[in-house]
């Protein structure tokens, strides 16, 4: 048999009924607690990032001026300093990945007990990749648009900051 719904009529689909179960279960809280700490914590990071390079670019606000007016285009210092925050994501990546499946591992081997088939998630690298990728190119655009800002004569005649 089938339970009574809010309405008063009785689920004639079990696919609606085990639906109904599972969202008001207690997984679905903790998953969705889980992304959304997930979620805050990558915002913060980005954040932090964004923050970074912008001081960064701003301290180097002088030394960038001098590469324009010594004949550097726009285009080469954006395409500079694309490569450089390119290099922060590789690096990051190089350094997280294997982070991340000695982890696995150490994981792995304490719940070795349980006979569990362990398999390197693939699936979940490829969106690490992917999301190291994006954060290393949204501060990239960011600094882009501070790069156009960029006053050559202010900068150079700016030398406290």
């Amino acid at each position: 048999t089938f339970p009574l719904m809010d309405n008063g009529f009785y689920s004639c689909s079990k696919t609606i009924w085990q639906r109904d179960v599972y969202f008001t279960s207690d997984e679905v809280l903790k998953i969705a607690l889980g992304f959304g700490v997930i979620l805050i914590i990558a915002v913060f990071v980005l954040m932090s990032i964004i923050n970074n390079i912008s001081t960064s670019v701003r301290l180097r606000g002088r030394e960038l001026a001098v590469l324009q007016s010594s004949g550097m285009t726009a285009g080469q210092i954006r395409t500079m300093l694309t490569s450089e925050n390119a290099a922060f994501g590789i690096i990051a990546w190089l350094i997280g990945i294997p982070f991340i499946l000695h982890l696995l591992i150490a994981v792995k081997s304490d719940f070795e007990w349980y006979s569990l088939d362990f398999k390197i998630p693939c699936d979940m690298l490829a969106v690490a990749t992917i999301m190291v990728a994006l954060v290393a190119l949204i501060p990239a655009i960011h600094v882009n648009s501070l790069v156009n800002k960029l006053n050559i004569i202010e900068s150079i005649r700016n030398r406290n900051v």
